[in-house]
């Protein structure tokens, strides 16, 4: 029987949720009765149950974060959709104030652009557990008194989601599915007619 380095061992107990006195004492090549007399004397099973509360609490914060960074990644993209997709209905309805024949590809591109960040985001919101659907973030009242609750220090991720909130109000997600649903509407039409001068209904 050699001698147990007390230090490696109790930080095997508190660390593995596998580890018991049985198996510390196998693995150490000693006795579960001198196991047991050690980790009273040293507090495993109060350190053990410490360490698994502020591991957990940790996995929440990081989630935490993580739904605050692709909340907001997503919010970025859905805002620089809307700016393209206003951009290019505004061009397109140019050239046809213009007198210039608008091909029904070029409606169609702008309407499989949209669709392609859609679904992308939807996907990938899916895959990580999040709402499919854009929605206002945590009020931030709740947020304060989940971290007091838990003492947590982060001011500057309450700010973010402060920030991503009124992000979110700001942003007129109907608007962007009515002129999609009418830029599909649109396409659907010149291709049926084959009429290119077809006046469009946002103009």
């Amino acid at each position: 029987m050699s001698k147990v380095d007390w230090a490696i061992a109790e930080a095997r107990y508190i660390t593995k949720p596998q580890a018991s006195y049985d198996w510390i004492a196998q693995m150490f090549d000693t006795t579960k009765i001198t196991v047991v007399r050690h980790a009273k004397k040293r507090s495993w099973q109060q350190k053990r149950k410490k360490y698994t509360e502020d591991r957990i609490e940790e996995l929440l914060r990081r989630s935490f974060e993580k739904r605050v960074d692709v909340d907001e990644r997503h919010l970025r993209a859905l805002r620089i959709t809307q700016y393209t997709f206003h951009k290019e209905i505004v061009r397109l309805g140019q050239k046809q104030a213009n007198g210039d024949n608008i091909p029904s590809k070029e409606w169609s591109h702008l309407a499989s652009l949209s669709n392609a960040v859609a679904k992308a985001i939807m996907t990938e919101r899916t895959i990580l557990g999040l709402p499919a659907k854009p929605i206002k973030v945590t009020d931030p009242e709740e947020i304060d008194r989940i971290q007091r609750e838990k003492g947590y220090k982060t001011e500057s991720l309450d700010q973010k989601y402060r920030e991503t909130k009124a992000l979110l109000e700001g942003i007129d997600i109907e608007a962007i599915l009515k002129h999609k649903k009418i830029l599909e509407d649109y396409v659907k039409k010149v291709e049926q007619t084959g009429d290119y001068n077809v006046e469009h209904p946002l103009w």
